[in-house]
């Protein structure tokens, strides 16, 4: 588990370090396919057999997952108006808050199903809703 986490960290330290270099164009749709990498990612390590693998698709998973969350924060801050900036910063926060509450209910499906299964059924949710804001939100695409 410690090798796992580490290979993450490594692997978000250069998603970081990515981020900090790129222009602030296509921000948009960098921001959904961090989420569809991410959701890949996470599906193949689910059901990964291969301990090389499995280490590689951890450090994707680091990478995308801090893409995907600087992004998010960066384009909520750019776009929202100064007077309404804390009141969506507090709702945009809760996110972690609910992170806990999924986490519980993805330990009750793990309890069901098995741990893959529960990993790989929440990643293929989150191809499912990235393809989804991809195609029916077309705004999402053209942030800058």
């Amino acid at each position: 588990m410690g090798v796992l986490m580490s290979v993450s960290g490594v692997g978000a330290l250069v998603g970081s370090v990515i981020m900090a270099t790129l222009p602030n164009r296509k921000r948009g749709i960098l921001f959904v396919l961090s989420g569809l990498l991410l959701g890949l990612s996470l599906a193949g390590f689910a059901f990964s057999t291969s301990w090389p693998l499995s280490l590689a698709l951890m450090a994707v998973i680091g990478l995308a997952q801090t893409g995907r969350m600087t992004l998010s924060s960066t384009l909520v801050q750019s776009y929202v108006d100064n007077e309404y900036m804390g009141r969506v910063m507090a709702l945009y926060m809760m996110q972690f808050g609910f992170a806990s509450l999924s986490t519980f209910l993805a330990g009750i499906l793990a309890e069901g199903v098995g741990v893959q299964w529960a990993v790989g059924s929440l990643a293929i949710i989150l191809i499912a809703v990235t393809l989804a804001a991809v195609l029916f939100v077309p705004r999402l695409r053209k942030l800058d």
